[in-house]
């Protein structure tokens, strides 16, 4: 069915560049924060992972102040014309934030971390939906679709999509399977 592929490809192209950055922006944290002897590095460490906590809408909200073209950020964009609400970068934006925490604290390894912040990534909702928007073909990943065709009262549609989310789950935890040693997976040192 069309109305798979296109949030399912969506939904990949999110989640590896939400993968990407938190890859380097997270291994990087990760490492600074290692090295960093000061009392603050807890309450530094302390504020990156909030995303994890967090409700999603809230961590939406904040993100939709900060990039919205009234916000900090967003304002500053805006002037040079570039937008980022309501569209598939916003998602990665909101995907990167909410799955940082997973490779900064990963105990398993870059790799696994990486896998975790995929998954992560790619089943985001909340923050997806309150700073991309849900619009066909342009924002709509697999998670807001499936949200959208319940509303609809779809049942079709969404069991066909949550299958394909289901499929694509599996896939990645058997990839994961393959790429890292089960005893990587495992350990948590």
């Amino acid at each position: 069915m069309q109305q798979a592929w296109i949030p399912l490809l969506l939904s990949l192209k999110v989640a590896g560049w939400a993968t990407a950055l938190n890859l380097v922006f997270g291994v990087a944290a990760g490492f600074g924060l290692s090295r960093w002897r000061s009392g603050a590095r807890d309450v530094i460490d302390s504020l990156l992972m909030l995303p994890l906590v967090m409700p999603p809408t809230v961590l939406g909200y904040y993100l939709l102040v900060l990039l919205g073209r009234r916000g900090v950020i967003g304002g500053w964009l805006d002037k040079l014309d570039i937008q980022l609400v309501f569209t598939w970068q916003g998602a990665v934006i909101a995907s990167t934030v909410v799955a940082f925490p997973l490779v900064l604290k990963s105990a398993r390894g870059i790799l696994a971390g990486g896998l975790l912040a995929f998954a992560r990534a790619l089943g985001e909702f909340g923050a997806t939906l309150m700073i991309a928007g849900n619009l066909p073909g342009r924002t709509q990943t697999l998670s807001v679709a499936v949200y959208s065709a319940v509303q609809a009262g779809d049942d079709s549609t969404a069991n066909f999509l949550v299958l394909v989310t289901s499929v694509t789950c599996v896939v990645i935890l058997l990839l994961a399977g393959r790429l890292v040693p089960q005893h990587t997976l495992l350990t948590s040192r």
